[in-house]
């Protein structure tokens, strides 16, 4: 990860730790940091504490030990643990958890305060749903519901947006598409903004640096733009040598 420099660090990770039985560790000893502005993408296999580190983040548990400062502001440590709602924090999840008896509007409103009409068509626009605003979820593609969902997100206007999974639940085919989109969105709104997935294709397109995880530990960190020339730990080199296999075959049915 780049490290701490004249740069306002939007969140910073000091010896976080997190275990769910008091016995075994999800996460163990992390520590990360990222720059406002930037993309992080938190790779990993499931149980290797990507999702836990998610709900640190946002306060949707609290660590045994260790220190979260976000935007400048401590919300985590021995003494204390702000809630969700006041940690500037923007969390878009795997299920996108839209209400469905509310339609696309009101989904978008419930996350305002003082939801204005305007505002609501404002962010509607931004993600490329302008004119869907009286459907309902049932109503909508995967993709569509997941632009809800972060519009929802999005129209507090958080400082560290979240995202658990983003990709997960769509085809193959959108995923390249709605990658683009979502990275568009965040760089258009000068948002900071990690998301946690598997996929390293994920990761190469969106992010502008990553994190792996293994066991709950920071096993390397890399840019995306070093990512070929990263090989700090076995599984990384795995992915790399994986992915380095999937693209000759691809060139060379291409030839």
């Amino acid at each position: 990860m780049i490290k701490e420099n004249d740069r306002r660090l939007v969140v910073t990770t000091q010896g976080l730790c997190k275990s769910y039985d008091g016995r075994n560790y999800a996460l163990r000893d992390c520590q990360i940091s990222l720059e406002t502005g930037r993309i992080c993408a938190v790779i990993g296999p499931s149980g290797s504490g990507k999702s836990t580190l998610l709900k640190l983040l946002a306060g949707l548990e609290r660590p045994e030990a260790g220190s979260i400062v976000l935007h400048g502001q401590t919300v985590t440590d021995d003494q204390k643990c702000l809630p969700p709602n006041q940690r500037g924090v923007g969390m878009v999840f795997q299920d996108y958890a839209l209400f469905p008896h509310l339609n696309v509007a009101a989904n978008v409103a419930y996350g305002l305060v003082r939801g204005s009409a305007e505002e609501v068509n404002r962010i509607l626009d931004l993600v490329g749903l302008a004119g869907e605003e009286k459907k309902y979820p049932h109503e909508l593609s995967g993709g569509q519901q997941q632009r809800v969902a972060l519009a929802r997100t999005l129209a507090p206007r958080p400082e560290l947006l979240l995202l658990d999974e983003p990709f997960s639940n769509l085809d193959a085919s959108l995923k390249h598409g709605i990658r683009q989109e979502l990275r568009k969105i965040v760089k258009e709104l000068s948002l900071s903004a990690i998301f946690i997935t598997h996929d390293i294709y994920d990761a190469m397109e969106i992010a502008d640096e990553m994190i792996f995880l293994e066991e709950g530990r920071v096993i390397a960190t890399c840019l995306t733009e070093d990512l070929m020339k990263n090989d700090q730990a076995p599984s990384v080199s795995a992915n790399l040598e994986q992915l380095r296999r999937m693209a000759e075959r691809v060139i060379g049915l291409r030839v």
